[in-house]
């Protein structure tokens, strides 16, 4: 998984490193979830599920049986500064099912969702730049995201810590302390289950 835990920046430069490797006459095989990325990269693409064949073909054939066979993916944004929680969380909310995003803090977060749509945001609250909670106001103050689902998810937990989270429009809060990756999904299922 070539990609796992970068930004977008990132991905775009290794998209870049992939592509001269490709067009000086190397063979890449690439392992990854993130179906956008492949789909930029690949000329055959094998989609599988737990070590089952689902689909195989070129990109567009992929596309267009996906789009016939199976419902969009959802796409969740996880913001966070620790790149282990944020691996942690994609891998868990890929297992989910979900496309995932990620940012390294609410400043990226911001720049990614004026360019990308996403249909929940997990963040930290503890982040340089933008933390979780002053995303969560932004994304409240701008109609374009004021109903955007978000999940704060930190080691913070005291009584306060959670009232902060919900006086910011926040629609859970989680604690690190306690994660459960049965929970995440929960949460995330119904918030999105809430807006379908």
């Amino acid at each position: 998984e070539p990609a796992a835990g970068l930004r977008h920046h990132e991905k775009q430069a290794l998209a870049g490193v992939l592509r001269q490797l490709k067009a000086e006459g190397m063979s890449l095989l690439l392992v990854e979830h993130d179906m956008d990325f492949v789909m930029g990269l690949a000329d055959r693409v094998v989609v599988m599920e737990f070590g089952t064949k689902l689909m195989e073909g070129t990109p567009a054939e992929v596309q267009a049986s996906l789009g016939a066979s199976v419902p969009s993916l959802r796409t969740v944004l996880v913001a966070d500064d620790s790149i282990t929680t944020r691996s942690l969380l994609r891998s868990v909310l890929e297992g989910g099912g979900y496309r995932v995003r990620t940012a390294a803090d609410g400043e990226e977060a911001l720049r990614l969702l004026r360019s990308e749509a996403v249909d929940l945001v997990v963040s930290d609250v503890q982040m340089p730049r933008l933390d979780g909670i002053a995303l969560v106001e932004r994304l409240r103050s701008d109609a374009r995201t004021a109903r955007l689902p978000v999940v704060l998810f930190s080691s913070a937990d005291s009584e306060e810590d959670k009232r902060r989270g919900a006086a910011s429009g926040a629609a859970a809060y989680l604690t690190k302390g306690a994660f459960e990756r049965g929970q995440l999904i929960d949460v995330v299922n119904n918030l999105l289950r809430g807006l379908a």
